[in-house]
């Protein structure tokens, strides 16, 4: 690489890094995805010190290598919630509890807990729940039909994951806020390197230590009850699973549950919201699906390419290992990011168009390998649904604004997405 290649990247690195411990800076990242893919699909950013991968090829080698681990990075990001020496008995084993869920486990531990809860996420429970997503729908679409403007971000997109999840797990809609945490927040995950470590701030932090402690406490009453008096829900199907006469812990299951209400809820609320909008800048694709509500599978799969709601999860290397022509040295953190290797263009045609006719269409929003995503099908069918109403029922939407601005957040979604329509009394 020439003097002003090298100058380039490094300029291209410094930026990363600082879009990372502040993502407000740039409303679109892709630019600078690509240029860094193009000239570097491995790269180590010295200042995040860790290696970022934007290639497709290389994230999906690194996602299924056995040589690469969750946990340590998992410590690494979350630790400093509940440091054993500063905080106080209850934070630490609620960070501890939140750290032993499935999605921040390695083998032999993940096998165990994937095999257990995976039943309860299979195609075939979701498809039970459809009739209660269906009618969660019809009911958040009955309440903006009437209403000219709206911001479909706040009345649809957020209320959608927010209710089935209070459904599937039997709790009642009012205790949605004791249930919920800012674990998505991007100012709570650590970043390792000497110029951008930076601690989370102090209000922030007692806050969320607060809201986690908070949800363990409510979970660990409410898998208590299930277990003396089984209901028709989640938390009592996840308190009887049971293979090979191996059961979940108490902390297992609620671990469980804090994970799948967090990932759960900012991944659906940010597919439907940033799938509308992908719609409504691409006319031509929305009156095509509009058209043809066959190819509503293949729209979803699309919207979940070209705008990604997660940045990724990184990993830590567990001995040497070489991805894309880079040796990783043992202990060294690697960040794929989905959201870049989804519009590689060694995959993808024209991958920076949105078209819902798209196959094969092989992302990897919801990684790859042993961390597949377990809530991805429940995803798919809130999105589904959501945007299926709204096609029939909302057909003539149109964006308010000429721009939107994307949350300065560790997850890709926006402030607001505000709406309007031409009501048939108004014309």
């Amino acid at each position: 690489m020439n003097a002003g290649g090298s100058a380039r990247l490094r300029a291209l690195s410094d930026d990363l890094a600082g879009y990372f411990a502040d993502p407000s800076r740039y409303q679109d990242p892709f630019p600078m995805y690509r240029e860094l893919r193009e000239i570097e699909p491995v790269h180590w950013c010295e200042r995040y010190d860790s290696w970022v991968i934007t290639g497709y090829p290389e994230a999906v080698e690194l996602l299924k290598h056995s040589g690469v681990l969750r946990e340590p990075s998992a410590e690494a990001q979350f630790r400093h919630l509940g440091r054993r020496d500063i905080d106080a008995a209850d934070t630490v084993a609620a960070v501890d509890i939140f750290l032993a869920a499935v999605i921040n486990r390695d083998p032999p531990h993940h096998t165990r807990l994937r095999k257990l809860v995976s039943r309860s996420f299979s195609a075939r429970a979701i498809e039970s729940w459809r009739p209660r997503i269906d009618a969660i729908v019809d009911q958040l679409v009955g309440k903006v039909e009437a209403k000219s403007e709206f911001d479909l971000l706040r009345e649809l997109a957020y209320p959608l994951p927010q209710q089935v999840i209070c459904e599937l797990l039997g709790v009642p809609l009012e205790d949605v806020d004791a249930i919920t945490g800012h674990m998505g927040d991007s100012r709570i995950m650590t970043v390792r390197g000497a110029e951008h470590e930076r601690s989370t701030p102090e209000d922030l932090r007692l806050l969320t230590q607060r809201q986690l402690v908070r949800q363990v406490e409510y979970f660990r009453a409410a898998i208590a009850e299930r277990r003396r008096a089984p209901r028709a829900d989640l938390i009592t199907s996840l308190t009887q699973i049971e293979e090979e006469g191996d059961r979940l812990s108490m902390d297992e299951l609620i671990g469980t549950v804090i994970i799948l209400i967090g990932a759960g809820h900012e991944t659906t609320a940010n597919l439907v919201a940033n799938g509308m909008l992908a719609l409504l800048r691409n006319p031509d694709q929305w009156a095509l699906l509009k058209a043809e509500p066959s190819l509503m599978p293949g729209a979803i799969e699309e919207i979940l390419r070209h705008e990604t709601p997660s940045r990724g999860q990184s990993r830590v290397a567990r001995t040497p290992i070489e991805i894309g022509g880079k040796r990783i040295e043992t202990g060294q953190q690697v960040m794929p990011l989905l959201i870049a290797a989804n519009r590689d263009p060694r995959v993808f045609d024209d991958p920076e168009r949105f078209d819902i006719t798209r196959t094969p269409n092989p992302h990897i929003t919801f990684t790859a390998g042993i961390h597949y995503c377990l809530g991805a099908v429940l995803a798919k069918a809130e999105a589904a649904s959501m945007l299926s109403a709204i096609c029939t029922r909302l057909d003539d939407l149109r964006l308010a604004v000429d721009e939107v601005r994307w949350r300065p957040s560790y997850v890709r979604g926006l402030e607001s997405l505000p709406v309007a329509r031409e009501l048939v009394g108004a014309r």
